[in-house]
């Protein structure tokens, strides 16, 4: 079965995700949606900065 990204993370190439597979695809969307945050964080910074001036 497919994961979120398709087979990306499909290593072995054997059309199937074992458990390691699928618990890196789930570590890297993990690490996205914290990027993501960590952006959105900085945009609001800079929002405050040009409402201050």
């Amino acid at each position: 079965m497919p994961g979120i990204f398709g087979n990306l993370f499909d290593f072995n190439r054997d059309g199937k995700m074992d458990a390691l597979e699928h618990g890196i695809e789930f570590m890297a969307l993990q690490q996205m949606m914290v990027n993501e945050k960590a952006e959105d964080d900085i945009d609001d910074l800079e929002l405050d900065n040009i409402l201050d001036d």
